[in-house]
């Protein structure tokens, strides 16, 4: 499949106007693919197909453990992101969340923690949403980290985060745009939740 076709294929996907031959096709070529660069864009079509690609999910897992962090992050995207299942794989992203050997980079800590916003809007975690608010507040989360589990709490808690991301770029301080009523109002129904999960 020439490279070229798959910015074409994601739109279509996305419009649904992707043929299930099509997505045959980009199914068959994550599972014998020439170029492994191809692989994220790959997989991206397929979840661009949102109910049309589901039927390829487990070829879309087995990138999960990939070695290559583009890859693996590429494929939680898909499940989490674009097919709302991150309820399903949320041991592994409390996983990644608190971080494992291999990801020296924290390519893959990062990422898990990107999914967690909206998961947490519709589903009640209490185990995820301490696990993020643990991130913030811990003394040794470098600042980039702590800014990304911020982005994910505003999410969780149905804040304003478009605004949050347009005024972001423009103010290097990221500091500046931390509400603390966020963090007050997550920790708030991390307690009801806890108490709920004990009665």
């Amino acid at each position: 499949m020439a490279k070229g076709k798959y910015t074409e294929l994601v739109k279509r996907a996305e419009d649904g106007t992707i043929t299930s031959a099509e997505l045959d096709m980009v199914a068959k070529e994550l599972q014998d693919v020439s170029d492994v660069r191809d692989i994220p864009m790959l997989l991206i079509v397929l979840g661009a197909a949102h109910e049309k690609g589901m039927p390829y999910l487990a070829i879309v897992e087995s990138f999960l453990d990939n070695s290559d962090d583009l890859i693996a992050n590429t494929a939680l995207e898909v499940l989490a992101r674009y097919w709302h299942l991150a309820a399903n794989y949320r041991d592994l992203i409390l996983k990644l969340m608190m971080g494992i050997p291999s990801d020296e980079h924290r390519a893959r800590k990062v990422q898990a923690i990107g999914v967690t916003g909206m998961y947490l809007h519709s589903h009640t975690d209490p185990e995820v949403l301490r696990a993020l608010l643990t991130l913030f507040e811990m003394p040794e989360t470098d600042a980039l980290t702590r800014w990304f589990a911020y982005e994910e709490l505003v999410k969780a808690m149905h804040g304003d985060w478009i605004k949050l991301l347009h005024t972001s770029v423009r103010e290097p301080d990221k500091t500046k745009l931390m509400n603390p009523s966020i963090i007050e109002r997550a920790k708030k129904r991390l307690a009801k939740e806890e108490a709920k999960q004990k009665s």
